[in-house]
């Protein structure tokens, strides 16, 4: 079997550093796949809030009023928001310093890909599949457990508080426009194809 990733989009080019905001940016539909009440619970549990970190959720879907209640049960609503649909959220993506994909479970994840092409700071769960063939850990991003609230808190102090380390990651991640570029991707496929002809296949066989 062979695996071909998705490539990434073209992307604008990513601001400096310097002029991102502490905001950490997490993109998918608001249901229980993708995690979000975890990572509410993880920022809660951190000490990002308090050095002024705010976390914005962008997507909807029907666990919206749950978190909601998380959000304020958590008295997290100042620091907290429900961004809902976005339809480029790589403008978002663009001002901030750190993304998060708390995911229980993935294919391949477009908008961590997005997040590491816009040059954020990632962290993402080390699920069955996806994330971890995009983050290298501790290179270019931070792998954490599934639904583990607590190390995913102490990913978020991690960077929150290690603004070097962060950046440094943001800066091995934007690699990931070259890794998966539609040029990339698209000779993994003319590859595979040529390797799986009729023509190649025939070849191989006169040749044995």
């Amino acid at each position: 079997m062979k695996v071909i990733a998705n490539p990434v989009r073209e992307m604008d080019t990513a601001n400096p550093w310097e002029a991102r905001t502490k905001d950490i940016i997490a993109v998918g539909r608001l249901v229980p796949q993708k995690g979000f009440d975890t990572l509410i619970r993880a920022f809660a549990a951190s000490a990002a809030s308090a050095q002024g970190w705010q976390l914005r959720i962008f997507g909807d879907g029907h666990e919206r009023s749950t978190l909601a209640a998380l959000i304020e049960e958590l008295n997290l609503t100042d620091e907290v928001t429900l961004c809902g649909i976005t339809q480029d959220p790589s403008i978002a993506l663009n001002n901030a310093k750190m993304f998060i994909l708390p995911s229980r479970y993935e294919g391949f994840p477009n908008a961590l890909l997005e997040g590491m092409a816009m040059a954020c700071a990632c962290i993402a769960t080390d699920c069955n599949s996806g994330p971890s063939d995009i983050i290298q850990h501790q290179k270019n991003g931070l792998l954490t457990p599934v639904d583990d609230a607590h190390a995913l808190a102490a990913a978020i102090d991690n960077l929150a508080s290690d603004d070097a380390l962060a950046r440094q990651f943001a800066n091995a991640a934007i690699d990931s426009r070259t890794r998966f570029s539609t040029t990339a991707i698209m000779a993994q496929w003319d590859a595979l194809l040529l390797q799986t002809s009729p023509n190649n296949q025939t070849k191989t066989s006169h040749r044995k």
